[in-house]
């Protein structure tokens, strides 16, 4: 029976203890892997409704401004067909983790100040 437990573990020396404890044993068919946080739903919740709250006042979709957003963040993927045709796609935020989903927030953020757009604070969003 193979019994997997994910840790979240935000302290740098208990990280680093860890990391040395199961170095020091014979971990017997361990699997560990270490990854960045994702985004959490709060994140994801949270860019959405600064996209909603931009678009209102700007008079585009929200779909829209966060496109823009992806845009100038996450860049473009380019894939070619069978042809050699290059196309361009902006990027998912879906595989970000926390820190390029903070950058997607950030940057709704400065788009919301540099157009005068009132936007709560992040208390009424339900974010900490």
């Amino acid at each position: 029976m193979v019994r997997e437990s994910t840790y979240h573990i935000k302290s740098e020396q208990i990280r680093s203890n860890c990391i040395a404890e199961i170095q020091g044993n014979e971990p017997g068919g361990w699997t560990v892997e270490i990854r960045k946080a994702g985004k959490s739903n709060q994140m994801r919740n949270f860019f959405h409704a600064l996209c909603d709250d931009i678009a209102k006042h700007t008079g585009y979709t929200k779909e829209q401004v966060k496109h823009m957003i992806k845009t100038k963040v996450l860049g473009f993927d380019v894939w070619k067909d069978r042809n050699g045709k290059e196309y361009q796609m902006v990027k998912s935020s879906e595989d970000c983790d926390k820190d390029e989903y903070n950058l997607l927030i950030n940057a709704a953020y400065d788009i919301a100040v540099k157009m005068n757009i009132p936007i709560r604070p992040r208390s009424y969003y339900g974010v900490e």
